[in-house]
Protein backbone atom coordinates (compact mmCIF):
# COMPACT_ATOMS: atom_id res chain seq x y z
CA UNK A 1 0.00 0.00 0.00
CA UNK A 2 1.28 3.34 -1.02
CA UNK A 3 1.57 6.64 1.09
CA UNK A 4 -1.02 9.17 0.48
CA UNK A 5 1.74 11.84 0.57
CA UNK A 6 3.65 10.20 -3.03
CA UNK A 7 1.75 11.46 -6.32
CA UNK A 8 2.43 9.66 -9.03
CA UNK A 9 5.39 10.61 -11.81
CA UNK A 10 4.06 13.26 -13.82
CA UNK A 11 5.15 13.44 -17.41
CA UNK A 12 7.67 16.09 -19.24
CA UNK A 13 6.35 18.51 -21.31
CA UNK A 14 7.14 17.28 -25.00
CA UNK A 15 9.01 19.21 -27.48
CA UNK A 16 6.59 20.93 -29.09
CA UNK A 17 4.62 22.24 -25.75
CA UNK A 18 8.07 23.37 -24.42
CA UNK A 19 8.91 25.19 -27.72
CA UNK A 20 5.14 26.90 -28.10
CA UNK A 21 6.19 28.13 -24.30
CA UNK A 22 9.12 29.72 -25.55
CA UNK A 23 7.51 31.19 -28.55
CA UNK A 24 4.37 32.46 -26.41
CA UNK A 25 7.22 34.14 -24.09
CA UNK A 26 8.97 35.63 -27.19
CA UNK A 27 5.59 37.04 -28.38
CA UNK A 28 4.36 38.58 -25.40
CA UNK A 29 7.93 40.21 -24.71
CA UNK A 30 7.62 41.15 -28.95
CA UNK A 31 4.19 42.30 -28.19
CA UNK A 32 5.52 44.70 -25.47
CA UNK A 33 8.38 46.17 -26.85
CA UNK A 34 6.08 47.17 -30.15
CA UNK A 35 4.08 48.92 -27.99
CA UNK A 36 5.81 50.69 -25.95
CA UNK A 37 8.40 51.50 -28.59
CA UNK A 38 8.05 55.77 -28.14
CA UNK A 39 8.79 54.81 -23.87
CA UNK A 40 12.47 53.60 -22.47
CA UNK A 41 12.16 49.63 -22.24
CA UNK A 42 14.17 48.29 -20.03
CA UNK A 43 15.30 44.65 -19.93
CA UNK A 44 13.50 44.22 -16.41
CA UNK A 45 10.19 45.01 -17.62
CA UNK A 46 10.73 42.72 -20.60
CA UNK A 47 11.94 39.76 -18.14
CA UNK A 48 8.96 40.47 -15.93
CA UNK A 49 6.88 40.22 -19.19
CA UNK A 50 8.64 36.85 -20.16
CA UNK A 51 8.17 35.63 -16.38
CA UNK A 52 11.73 34.97 -16.16
CA UNK A 53 14.44 37.19 -13.65
CA UNK A 54 16.50 39.29 -15.52
CA UNK A 55 20.01 37.60 -15.44
CA UNK A 56 18.23 34.77 -16.63
CA UNK A 57 16.31 36.63 -18.93
CA UNK A 58 19.07 38.08 -20.79
CA UNK A 59 20.63 34.36 -21.61
CA UNK A 60 17.27 32.79 -22.36
CA UNK A 61 16.55 35.80 -25.29
CA UNK A 62 20.36 35.72 -26.63
CA UNK A 63 20.13 31.89 -27.12
CA UNK A 64 16.29 31.98 -28.52
CA UNK A 65 16.70 35.27 -30.89
CA UNK A 66 20.45 35.28 -31.22
CA UNK A 67 20.66 38.81 -30.11
CA UNK A 68 20.98 40.50 -27.05
CA UNK A 69 17.92 42.37 -25.74
CA UNK A 70 19.18 45.80 -26.18
CA UNK A 71 20.24 45.11 -29.95
CA UNK A 72 17.37 43.72 -30.97
CA UNK A 73 15.02 47.09 -29.42
CA UNK A 74 17.14 49.05 -31.14
CA UNK A 75 16.92 46.67 -34.26
CA UNK A 76 13.03 47.08 -33.98
CA UNK A 77 13.04 50.66 -33.55
CA UNK A 78 15.16 51.39 -36.71
CA UNK A 79 12.97 49.47 -38.49
CA UNK A 80 9.73 51.15 -37.23
CA UNK A 81 11.98 54.83 -37.94
CA UNK A 82 12.67 53.77 -41.58
CA UNK A 83 8.96 52.37 -41.81
CA UNK A 84 7.87 56.20 -40.55
CA UNK A 85 9.90 58.10 -43.05
CA UNK A 86 8.95 55.74 -45.88
CA UNK A 87 5.90 56.41 -45.11
CA UNK A 88 5.11 60.18 -43.62
CA UNK A 89 6.68 63.33 -43.69
CA UNK A 90 7.58 63.54 -39.99
CA UNK A 91 11.31 65.39 -39.23
CA UNK A 92 13.74 63.14 -38.79
CA UNK A 93 13.54 64.14 -35.37
CA UNK A 94 10.12 63.36 -34.49
CA UNK A 95 11.03 60.19 -36.06
CA UNK A 96 13.64 60.16 -33.50
CA UNK A 97 10.71 60.45 -30.97
CA UNK A 98 8.24 58.41 -31.87
CA UNK A 99 10.77 55.15 -31.96
CA UNK A 100 12.20 56.50 -28.64
CA UNK A 101 15.53 57.10 -29.29
CA UNK A 102 16.61 59.27 -26.15
CA UNK A 103 18.44 62.05 -28.77
CA UNK A 104 18.76 62.36 -32.47
CA UNK A 105 21.92 62.24 -32.30
CA UNK A 106 21.53 58.35 -30.85
CA UNK A 107 18.98 57.52 -33.21
CA UNK A 108 21.42 58.91 -36.22
CA UNK A 109 23.85 56.79 -35.18
CA UNK A 110 22.03 53.65 -34.42
CA UNK A 111 20.33 53.89 -37.55
CA UNK A 112 23.24 54.64 -39.52
CA UNK A 113 24.73 51.64 -37.73
CA UNK A 114 21.99 49.25 -39.17
CA UNK A 115 21.18 50.87 -42.62
CA UNK A 116 24.76 52.17 -43.70
CA UNK A 117 22.93 55.35 -44.29
CA UNK A 118 21.61 58.22 -42.13
CA UNK A 119 18.38 59.24 -41.88
CA UNK A 120 18.64 62.05 -44.30
CA UNK A 121 20.17 59.78 -46.80
CA UNK A 122 17.84 57.23 -46.07
CA UNK A 123 15.12 59.65 -46.94
CA UNK A 124 16.69 61.20 -50.00
CA UNK A 125 17.09 58.04 -51.51
CA UNK A 126 13.30 57.27 -51.07
CA UNK A 127 12.36 60.83 -52.50
CA UNK A 128 14.70 61.42 -55.04
CA UNK A 129 14.58 65.63 -56.64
Amino acid sequence: MTSGNISAPVAAPSINEAAFAYYRRLRKVREFVESHLAEPISLKDAARIAAYEPTYFCAWFHRRAGLRFKEWVTGTRVTRAADLMRTTDCPIWEVARITGFPSLRTFERAFKNATQLSPRAYRALLRPS
